[in-house]
């Protein structure tokens, strides 16, 4: 087998090594890890009690856009939460102190992140206390990236879901509740098989131009 012969053969293989690689690690188009950080504040509410008036607190959560959702009437969809952790009054919590659901909701894992008609509302999560003194909460979606913060000293929390309408609540049994609200920023959106697939490309790019100038001097020496 000539050199020339060889050195084509070669190129052929690293073109169909690169092209499937690009195949195999290539996700489907809409897949992306979303994140969004939110912060949480207890602010005055006129004639209404606040025991935890001026209490703040900030976390993050993750989800994958391209999983499946459960899907309800009204347009209203969950996605499952992958990663998530809140930082109040000097404890971390995180997806799996979620007190989960007292109806059956066959496929919804909470904590959810709630859409409606594709629109992002919110975090449904729900904490109950393990003590007279920790606290107790829950984050209701009510809107554009806002929600209701509900919490309270030794609050035993809880959520319903009846005719396709979910419920959270909460009963304190110590100094009573506060009212605060959640804001979400979103972080992150990053479709990942455009990176993949690119980096791919690039690859294979530079593989044949290396491959292609190697040739043209072998053919050079060839003809000499």
């Amino acid at each position: 087998m000539t050199g020339i012969k060889k050195l084509s053969m070669a190129i052929a293989g690293a073109v169909c090594t690169v092209i499937s690689i690009a195949v195999t690690e290539t996700k489907p188009a809409n897949a992306a890890l979303i994140k969004y950080n939110f912060n949480v504040e207890i602010l005055p509410i006129p004639n209404v009690p606040q025991p935890l008036l001026g209490s703040r607190g900030t976390g993050f959560f993750t989800y994958d856009n391209a999983a499946a959702p459960v899907v309800v009437p009204l347009g209203i969809s969950y996605f499952a939460v992958n990663q998530l952790e809140f930082n109040f009054l000097g404890t971390t919590y995180t997806a799996s102190d979620d007190v989960g659901v007292v109806s059956e909701i066959p496929g919804i894992r909470f904590p959810s992140v709630v859409l409606r008609n594709n629109v992002f509302e919110g975090l449904s999560y729900v904490v109950d206390s393990k003590t007279n003194t920790d606290v107790g909460f829950y984050f209701a979606p009510t809107g554009v990236n806002t929600s209701i913060f509900v919490a309270g000293r030794g609050a035993k929390a809880g959520r319903e879901f009846t005719t396709s309408f979910l419920s959270s609540s909460l009963l304190s049994t110590g100094e009573g509740l506060s009212e605060g609200e959640v804001t979400y920023s979103l972080v992150q959106s990053v479709p990942e098989p455009g990176l993949v697939f690119g980096l791919s490309v690039l690859g294979l790019g530079f593989l044949l131009k290396k491959k292609l100038a190697s040739f043209q001097k072998t053919k050079a020496k060839v003809s000499l």
